[in-house]
């Protein structure tokens, strides 16, 4: 996927995999064009489900925000995350820097995939 994020087109590229029956780790990769040739600029990996698990990743204003799934002190459960943290990262011109991280409650039941960004 395609987004333009000021003066740069971004390509996200992000990666599953599957482990067990049911666990999965992601990747995500971000990407910019210099010519024809692709331009890694940062990547990420996220956790499994309420354990750091991927929620949702947006571009708004320029800045990066990914959401990422939180089961905090609580008694473990892979798919009962009370909370998820949003952090907003920002592009200097060499790398995507961390400027806020909040952490918010999530009444959802179970985890959920909330989306990529997308150009349209």
């Amino acid at each position: 996927m395609h987004v333009e994020s000021g003066s740069y087109l971004l390509s996200f590229v992000v990666v599953t995999g599957i482990f067990n029956p049911n666990g999965s780790y992601a990747c995500i990769f971000i990407y910019s064009m210099r010519g024809n040739v692709p331009r890694l600029l940062w990547k990420h990996e996220t956790g499994d489900r309420a354990y750091g698990g991927l929620r949702g990743i947006r571009v708004a204003d320029g800045n990066l925000s990914i959401e990422e799934y939180d089961v905090g002190n609580e008694e473990p459960c892979m798919t009962c995350p009370k909370r998820f943290i949003r952090s907003y990262y920002r592009w200097n011109g060499n790398r995507f820097r961390r400027i806020k991280a909040e952490t918010l409650p999530y009444n959802g039941n179970g985890v959920e995939f909330l989306g990529y960004p997308s150009d349209s």
